[in-house]
Parts: structure tokens; C-alpha cells; sequence
């Protein structure tokens, strides 16, 4: 994973981070000072993808917790956002289930992830 960013005189910074995966989609939460980001990965040994949401400090890149989806899904979107009615910042990763007789996935969720002292919980999810 590079992420690159520019300073007020203009310098480009970019740093490399080794993840030993797969980077899909990233989104950052100023709030909790973090960056998540969706990851794949294949097993060496049973050549099976799984899907996970990372979360990275964002000013060290250290990964500070990993959360696993189910088997059999897969990540699709992710945005950093609060609710009118609620000014806390949360992680809304959206998914999908993918089967091999289906062309197209016909079911998903929709994860609701708050960032707390390093780890990721799950707020709310909605299956559909």
C-alpha cells in the first residue's frame, strides 16, 4: 500500500506500507486518527481468498487490529461518516456474498464499524 500526500509547500510525501495483501478500497477517519482499509488475501495452502477491513494508525501506519468478513464475502465499499443524530465517526463497509452458481451476488451487508482505542467493533450491520 502507497499513500502519498502533499504538505503546505507543496512537497509530495509518499509512504509504502507492506501489508502481505491484497488493497481494495481505503478511507480515512480523521477522528480517531485511523485509515481502514479493505484487504484481500490468498491462502498459500488452500488457494481460498478471504476479506478483511484493517485498520492502520495514520500517522505511523501500524496495523492496529484486523477484522475478518464472513466466508464467502466479499468487501465492496467503505466511507468514514457520522449520522445527523449522532456526531460520532464511524467506518460503513459495504459487502456482498458472492457463490459460484450466482453471475451476479444477490445478497450483501452493510457493517457499521466505530474506531475505538485501536480496534474496530461492530456498531450495526443490515443483511439484505
Amino acid at each position: 500500500l502507497t499513500i502519498g500526500g502533499i504538505d503546505d509547500i507543496q512537497k509530495l510525501h509518499i509512504r509504502t506500507v507492506p501489508l502481505g495483501e491484497q488493497p481494495r478500497r481505503i478511507a480515512h477517519q480523521p477522528a480517531s486518527r485511523t485509515f481502514a482499509v479493505l484487504t484481500s488475501h490468498v491462502s498459500d495452502v488452500t488457494n481460498e481468498e478471504s476479506f478483511y477491513v484493517r485498520l492502520f494508525d495514520d500517522v505511523t501506519f501500524e496495523t492496529l487490529f484486523k477484522y475478518r468478513l464472513d466466508v464467502g464475502e466479499t468487501d465492496s465499499s467503505i466511507i468514514s461518516c457520522s449520522f445527523a443524530d449522532d456526531p460520532a465517526s464511524y467506518y460503513v463497509v459495504g459487502t456482498a456474498f458472492s457463490l459460484p452458481e450466482e453471475v451476479e451476488p444477490s445478497r450483501g451487508r452493510i457493517l457499521v464499524l466505530r474506531a475505538d482505542e485501536g480496534r474496530l467493533s461492530l456498531v450495526a450491520e443490515k443483511e439484505g
